[in-house]
């Protein structure tokens, strides 16, 4: 049970029911060769670039602040994750659970070690601006332990 507990901490839940996630690179992201692979239509993430084409969205929009989205999003919808004070980055890819193995074969294959990006499951917003941000992290905040909390009861002696 205890395995199952850690491999949970480290695996963040989807934004949404449908499995979007936000993804972040993590160093050697301004490396050109990023963009041409995240953005050409043609190279090796076509798929996901024909579905986000196919809703009628763009995967580089003018008002996004991410790098690349790849899956059907509105500006209204970004909008509402930065109130839910989650920091868009150029650095971030909003894309489903499934994608990241394609993410990821993608720069593998089309970039060096030593010039490649890594790709990593950003976490959700802190609560504090002291506390350190986490890269992995559940991004659904409102979760149920299945192991629950101690209760305490006021004493009235």
């Amino acid at each position: 049970m205890m395995v199952a507990i850690r491999d949970s901490a480290r695996e963040p839940a989807p934004l949404s029911g449908d499995g979007v996630k936000l993804f972040k690179l993590i160093g050697k992201k301004n490396n050109p060769k990023v963009d041409e692979i995240l953005l050409d239509p043609d190279g090796p993430l076509k798929q996901l670039h024909a579905r986000v084409r196919d809703a009628g969205c763009e995967v580089n929009p003018p008002w996004s602040p991410l790098k690349a989205i790849f899956v059907p999003c509105s500006e209204q919808q970004i909008e509402d994750l930065i109130d839910q004070r989650y920091e868009l980055m150029d650095h971030h890819i909003l894309a489903l659970s499934s994608d990241a193995d394609e993410l990821d074969k993608a720069l593998r294959e089309n970039i060096c070690k030593k010039s490649r990006p890594k790709l990593k499951t950003q976490g959700p917003p802190s609560d504090s601006d002291d506390e350190p941000r986490i890269v992995e992290t559940s991004l659904h905040a409102d979760t149920d332990s299945s192991l629950g909390f101690p209760s305490y009861s006021a004493r009235t002696d």
